[in-house]
């Protein structure tokens, strides 16, 4: 895996990009899948876009929860946080 980030860009803009970038690469596998379909001809190029942008979504998600959460953390607002993260603390692994 490799993660390039735009160069003149705002730190912060840097650092969001990277966490961004770093929570989209747990999809891989997921981006492979749809790369193999596309190749075998079983996703037309409009679902191979969408199929990507879906996983690609899911990163968007992410990176939205750590945002709330840091803003929280700033706030001190501990139970908030708890009740954020309780749903990730049952997943599978």
């Amino acid at each position: 895996m490799l993660i390039t980030i735009r160069e003149n860009q705002q730190p912060a803009d840097e650092f969001i990009c990277l966490i961004f970038e770093a929570l989209n690469s747990e999809g891989e596998k997921h981006f492979q899948e749809i790369i193999k379909r596309a190749e075998l001809g079983i996703l037309s190029r409009t679902n191979f876009a969408s199929e990507i942008l879906k996983v690609e979504f899911e990163a968007v998600k992410k990176l939205m929860i750590c945002w709330e959460i840091s803003n929280l953390m700033k706030k001190k607002q501990v139970n908030r946080i708890i009740t954020i993260l309780q749903p990730f603390h049952s997943m599978p692994k």
